[in-house]
């Protein structure tokens, strides 16, 4: 999930969408997405028997893994 398609699926323009965001959260869009992605990593950490690397692949973006996977 990324910002533009959030705020496509809602008719909003990005930038109005990012704004009300933080208005509303205290935070933005960015920063929220990477607490979730943190809290999720961290649960996996303690209740999943998932290896490092995995839960740690699971924090970067598809774009990022396909750059790593590339070299």
């Amino acid at each position: 999930m990324n910002l533009s398609d959030l705020a496509s699926e809602y008719n909003l323009n990005e930038k109005y969408f990012s704004r009300y965001f933080k208005q509303k959260t205290g935070t933005s869009f960015t920063e929220y997405i990477i607490k979730l992605k943190i809290e999720r990593s961290k649960n996996m950490l303690k209740y999943s028997d998932a290896p490092i690397y995995e839960i740690s692949a699971d924090l970067i973006s598809p774009t990022l893994q396909k750059f790593f996977r590339n070299r």
